[in-house]
């Protein structure tokens, strides 16, 4: 796994909720919670089940380590 390979090193996920993207994020985090700075994950504007859908996938990472955009040009604002 390229994890494994980049030991000195940590990442950004970006992804959406509408694949499989958050349930992959959550398992590498669950293994490599230290290497993961921060998870963004693309939504809906107001998508109520898509939201209770990451708070359930989400539950065991820590809520400032992930967050949800709507355009790439959220992002700048939600970097960090």
């Amino acid at each position: 796994m390229f994890l494994q390979n980049t030991r000195d090193r940590t990442f950004v996920l970006l992804g959406d909720v509408f694949q499989k993207d958050p349930d992959i994020y959550a398992s590498v985090y669950a293994q490599y919670p230290d290497r993961i700075a921060k998870i963004f994950i693309r939504k809906y504007d107001n998508d109520v089940v898509g939201q209770e859908r990451l708070e359930t996938v989400f539950k065991d990472i820590p809520r400032h380590k992930w967050a949800t955009f709507e355009k790439g040009s959220d992002l700048s604002r939600n970097v960090f």
